[in-house]
């Protein structure tokens, strides 16, 4: 398995990152609505590991595509290997506050969810539900990867 590492992400980047990671084993974990993340082994000796750090994003190929993970934890070498904790990219969300509101309909719920984040976010949010009755109620600040 090659891994395409880059240290920051944006949707103008058309690069294939600083180099591929060519880790001895990963395991992605995905739970249905909970826990995306993977956890690999890399050798110290691995042409781009010194290019590794806490934050560095890595592109993975899941089974199901090409997704993009944040490296949050980096274990210190043991025989030469290192763990490596990532997170899916999503998980940045969860830093991104959304104030309350209300909004009825699928589509108009995405709008009023990027229409009211505090701050801004790199992410875009959309859907194909063509359902146009359902209610939408934040009544507490929350986090947009929550919501």
């Amino acid at each position: 398995m090659t891994l395409n590492l880059s240290h920051s992400y944006s949707p103008l980047n058309t690069s294939n990152g600083l180099g591929n990671i060519q880790p001895l084993e990963c395991l992605i974990t995905e739970e249905l609505n909970g826990l995306y993340e993977a956890e690999m082994t890399v050798l110290v000796s691995d042409e781009h590991f010194n290019d590794l750090s806490v934050g560095s994003i890595l592109l993975l190929n899941t089974e199901k595509d090409m997704q993009m993970f944040r490296v949050y934890y980096i274990s210190k070498p043991i025989n030469q290997r290192c763990e490596v904790r990532l997170q899916h990219i999503t998980y940045d969300l969860t830093k991104t506050p959304v104030k309350p509101f209300t909004s009825t309909g699928a589509v108009a719920s995405c709008l009023a969810l990027k229409n009211n984040v505090l701050g801004s976010t790199p992410f875009e949010i959309q859907t194909n539900i063509e359902n146009t009755t359902s209610n939408f109620n934040l009544d507490i600040p929350r986090s947009f990867r929550e919501c």
